[in-house]
């Protein structure tokens, strides 16, 4: 009895901690969209440039522009806590949060990870905008996750793993990933290969590139049915370095969102909010800039125009 006892008190605490973070980068998110309202910019309508209308209407241009949004397993290595669920879920309880004046990122209807809502269109039309959400963690514990649950761990892992490319190889309008770069190994959904040490084995990372090969084919074969990938942004540290020569020499139609700096938790999920909000709001080069410098290291890459942003 009094270790059935204990253990519900250990449970409760523990809902409660997740409950607490969750909500923490819930507000972070709130935040940033409180801040972006105040930022005055006009649409692609309203600004008329060519290249800013052309790329929304690529973007809508079947009458639904969806969005992929992958959190990798995001460890706190040569800690144990890992914590990308917390981070998504500060992203989940904004979706479906009312409407504020002034606000995009709001009032999602939800079907499981899929989030869907009506917006206006570049034509005037209303389209449907959709966010398909995926993590790779199955506790905050990392040492469980590789220990008592490691097989329930990489099953997990494995479904977000195909799940995220899933969505990119089927022509995914924009692609958001928000973890470890893994020293250019990444997205990466699964806890980190090890040396015998237990040092992460970034040699291994760099030499095979698996993360990055993985997101290499399906863009390659998601143009190759037609379906094109147009907008990747990649919330890693340092994803400039890590990523950007192959994907742009690779696929250099698409635009690109990466980072010049090592990127936190926080500083993270403000960047995804600001991605969904920009998009939304139909932002061309200065409104879509103005709201990622809000973070700094941000760059943007070939979205309205073939230079640095």
């Amino acid at each position: 009895m009094r270790t059935s006892i204990r253990n519900s008190f250990i449970l409760s605490v523990a809902l409660f901690a997740f409950s607490a973070a969750a909500e923490d980068y819930a507000v972070v998110v709130k935040d940033r969209l409180d801040d972006l309202v105040n930022i005055a910019s006009p649409t692609a309508t309203q600004d008329g440039s060519a290249s800013c209308v052309e790329r929304y209407r690529k973007l809508y241009q079947d009458g639904v522009l969806n969005v992929a949004v992958g959190f990798g397993y995001w460890d706190n290595s040569p800690g144990e806590f890992v914590f990308d669920q917390f981070i998504a879920n500060g992203l989940r309880r904004n979706l479906v949060a009312p409407c504020s004046s002034g606000m995009n990122v709001c009032g999602f209807t939800r079907a499981g990870d899929v989030f869907t809502k009506k917006v206006q269109g570049p034509d005037g039309q209303l389209n449907r905008f959709t966010i398909s959400l995926t993590h790779g963690t199955l506790s905050t514990s990392n040492l469980k996750n590789t220990t008592e649950l490691k097989t329930q761990q990489n099953t997990k892992c494995a479904a977000a793993t195909k799940q995220f490319f899933g969505e990119v190889s089927r022509g995914s309008e924009v692609v958001v990933y928000i973890g470890h770069a893994r020293f250019g190994g990444g997205p990466d959904f699964c806890p980190p290969v090890r040396k015998p040490n237990k040092k992460i084995d970034y040699d291994w990372y760099q030499a095979n590139t698996p993360g990055l090969n993985r997101l290499l084919s399906s863009m390659e074969t998601s143009r190759a049915v037609g379906k094109e990938n147009q907008i990747v942004a990649l919330y890693a540290c340092n994803s400039r370095r890590r990523f950007h020569q192959r994907l742009a020499s690779k696929i250099p139609e698409a635009g690109y969102i990466l980072t010049d700096v090592d990127i936190y938790a926080g500083d993270a999920i403000a960047s995804v909010a600001t991605t969904i909000d920009s998009l939304m709001s139909q932002k061309c080069v200065k409104g879509f800039a103005e709201g990622h410098r809000l973070s700094s290291g941000v760059k943007m890459f070939g979205i309205f125009t073939k230079q640095s942003q």
